[in-house]
């Protein structure tokens, strides 16, 4: 009997054991269950920190656009700045400078033949920043930012004036071989039509955001109803073809001035002028 009673303590102190540990574990779950709640606030706090963050980011980012914005404004309606003395002498010697450079980007861009149209709206853009004095650090940084920026619609633009040059082309080499002279008056038609459109389209692109068609319907409308501006534009840049036309030789003496200095020192000499001309159309349109 004793020898039961002692197993049947060994049985109860067991049970105690049993229960004391299964105390002992319901005792650690409020541990447990608040480290829990303590992980679930970090990632809470974590997910709002790098929301806060997120905001101020975008925040900044509105700003700094903000900025940027106000400073072109601000570009675009302070009067140029006139050097004097001194500083205008040293302000010439930059315009040289940069005009240089500039005709040498222009050379380059051209080489590849399709993208002289690009080139050429590049190219106006930037001397319309020099006429203005707004060209900034670098003209580089404008003309090809202008030459990305146009380069689908000067290319179309480029390439339609090719077509039809090409079909001036075929139109007086028949009349050379047959001496038609309807022929020969396709020509001449032709040829007048490209120099009304050609001179103010691609100022026109560096200056407005339109269709192709709707700058090709300006550049007529504005060579007949602003002959001036247009006869200045026509004849800076095609009174030399017509010289080299009548006296080739002329043209072995002076290429190499064009490929240093001369294509970008008559587009931004015409600027000015073409200038001019895109105030008063903007003054009249705000009028309205």
């Amino acid at each position: 009997m004793a020898k039961k009673n002692n197993k049947k303590g060994s049985n109860i102190q067991k049970v105690n054991r049993n229960q004391s540990s299964n105390l002992a574990k319901r005792a650690s779950l409020p541990a447990d269950i608040d480290s829990a709640k303590e992980r679930i606030a970090d990632k809470k706090a974590k997910a709002a920190a790098d929301n806060a963050k997120s905001v101020r980011d975008e925040a900044a980012l509105k700003s700094q656009a903000a900025y940027k914005a106000e400073l072109e404004k601000r570009e675009q309606e302070e009067p140029p700045v006139k050097p004097k003395g001194g500083a205008a002498v040293f302000h010439f010697l930059d315009k040289v400078g940069d005009i240089f450079f500039l005709n040498m980007f222009f050379v380059i861009s051209c080489l590849p033949i399709i993208t002289i149209g690009a080139a050429f709206t590049a190219l106006y853009y930037t001397c319309f920043k020099m006429a203005d004095n707004k060209e900034g650090s670098s003209i580089l940084k404008l003309y090809i930012k202008s030459f990305k920026s146009n380069f689908k619609q000067a290319t179309v633009l480029w390439i339609l004036m090719l077509a039809v040059l090409v079909g001036a082309y075929a139109s007086y080499v028949g009349w050379y071989y047959t001496e038609n002279n309807m022929l020969l008056m396709l020509t001449g038609f032709i040829l007048i039509i490209v120099s009304l459109f050609f001179p103010l389209q691609y100022p026109l692109l560096a200056r407005y955001d339109n269709t192709c068609f709707t700058i090709i319907k300006n550049s007529f409308i504005l060579a007949l109803t602003k002959f001036k501006s247009w006869a200045v534009v026509f004849f800076a840049w095609g009174g030399p073809i017509i010289v080299y036309a009548m006296n080739p030789d002329f043209f072995i003496w002076t290429w190499f001035f064009w490929i240093v200095y001369l294509f970008a020192f008559v587009a931004y000499g015409t600027s000015f002028s073409l200038l001019k001309l895109f105030s008063e159309l903007e003054s009249a349109q705000e009028e309205q």
